[in-house]
């Protein structure tokens, strides 16, 4: 709808605390969304900028689109 470019993963291994989070409290909505990114947990990340940009842009879009009641 928006054009931004965007890629999904299903993630295969590691994970963040959203994956727990959602389950507290009979269930928590819950959002991930990352930069795609090599080289993750070393000292220098690499990424491409533009997959940062569109990011900040897919962020921005989910604030300003969220419904009021899924924050609650």
């Amino acid at each position: 709808e928006n054009k931004v470019p965007y890629q999904f993963r299903r993630i295969a291994s590691g994970g963040n605390d959203a994956g727990k989070i959602h389950l507290t409290k009979g269930g928590i909505k819950t959002i991930a969304v990352s930069v795609p990114c090599r080289y993750i947990h070393s000292f220098n990340s690499v990424a491409f900028l533009e997959d940062f940009n569109n990011t900040v842009k897919l962020v921005d879009l989910i604030i300003k689109n969220i419904e009021k009641e899924a924050l609650i």
